[in-house]
Formats: structure tokens, C-alpha cells, sequence
């Protein structure tokens, strides 16, 4: 999916079609998962699950990556950030 998306130099603005609305809640979904896992790892001695946390990260990059593409397949253009 990432190597038909045009390539992005500024942040994203969530937005666009339902379907990328929804990866996107998904997507925000998984990164408080990730921000949650972060603290209870510092925390408590769980080294062994840290792998756990990689995945949730990838998994947030997908989400990412499909609300584009569902963006994309829609000719839906992202919404760039401008400060």
C-alpha cells in the first residue's frame, strides 16, 4: 500500500473517508495502548514482554498507512498540517 502513496513531507491531519476516519480512531486507539504499555514497563519488571510494544507500534504504522491508502483509493488527498 505505502509504494503506491505519494511520499509526505509534513503531518497528517486525520481525515477523509469514513473508512479512513475509522483506521485513524483505530490508529489512536493503539497509540494510547503504546503510550499505556511504555509506563507499566517502566514501572513494573516486565522486560520480557517489551516485544509487545514494538508490535502495538507497527501496528499504529498500519492503521496509519491504510487510512491513507483508503484515502487514496478514494482520490481523497491527505490534509496537510500547516502551522
Amino acid at each position: 500500500m505505502q509504494k503506491v502513496l505519494p511520499e509526505i513531507s509534513h503531518f497528517i491531519i486525520p481525515g477523509g473517508t469514513i473508512t479512513s476516519s475509522y483506521l485513524h480512531t483505530a490508529r489512536v486507539i493503539c497509540r494510547r495502548l503504546e503510550r499505556s504499555l511504555v509506563r507499566l514497563f517502566k514501572t513494573k519488571e516486565y522486560k520480557k514482554y517489551s516485544s509487545l510494544i514494538k508490535y502495538i507500534n507497527r501496528l499504529s504504522d498500519l492503521l496509519f498507512v491504510m487510512a491513507r491508502y483508503a484515502n487514496f483509493k478514494s482520490s481523497k488527498k491527505d490534509i496537510v498540517w500547516k502551522s
